[in-house]
């Protein structure tokens, strides 16, 4: 978890380090390569040992879908939410209790 003020670069930070640790071949300041078969999953969003957890105004901020469906249905633009939800965190929780599908790390 990164916490910091607004605009500094943490969502990037983070992104980037996630990236690293899932490389299977990185380069050799130990960024991502960008080649691999991990590197094309991250950047698909579906790597099977990368998840993302993130609040509402967030994924509209950097344009990443929501991690799990919104449970309701809204009537009027309402805005968005700044707090990570509570089903979010549950799912992650199933998440970190599985063993990592690739073989590597899980972030």
């Amino acid at each position: 978890m990164l916490y910091g003020p607004s605009g500094i670069g943490l969502y990037e930070l983070a992104d980037s380090f996630a990236r690293a640790l899932l490389c299977e071949s990185p380069n050799p300041d130990g960024s991502a390569c960008g080649r691999c078969a991990a590197c094309a999953l991250t950047a698909a969003g579906s790597h099977p040992d990368y998840k993302r957890v993130l609040s509402e105004a967030m994924c509209e901020r950097y344009e990443v879908p929501m991690s799990a469906p919104k449970t309701s249905v809204p009537t009027a633009k309402k805005k968005a939410s700044r707090e990570v939800r509570i089903h979010q965190i549950r799912a992650l929780a199933d998440f970190v209790g599985l063993n990592a599908n690739r073989g590597g790390r899980r972030v």
